[in-house]
């Protein structure tokens, strides 16, 4: 069985600079890591479908966006 875990954001409006992920890749019983980039272009929403599964473009649009 495989666990994931999601980070959010905590501001409303922001420009992701940069993500490290070589702590999280390195700890033991990590099967991967998975930001924005590798995540493919799929577009959800309730009423309109116009938010992508992952933060994209290096811009986070609302505060909890994954």
């Amino acid at each position: 069985m495989l666990y994931a875990k999601v980070l959010r954001s905590i501001y409303p409006h922001a420009r992701i600079i940069r993500i490290d992920t070589s702590k999280a890749e390195k700890l033991p019983g990590v099967k991967a890591v998975v930001t924005g980039r590798d995540a493919p272009e799929v577009r959800t929403g309730w009423l309109v479908w116009d938010q992508y599964i992952l933060a994209r473009d290096n811009i986070v649009r609302a505060v909890g966006e994954p």
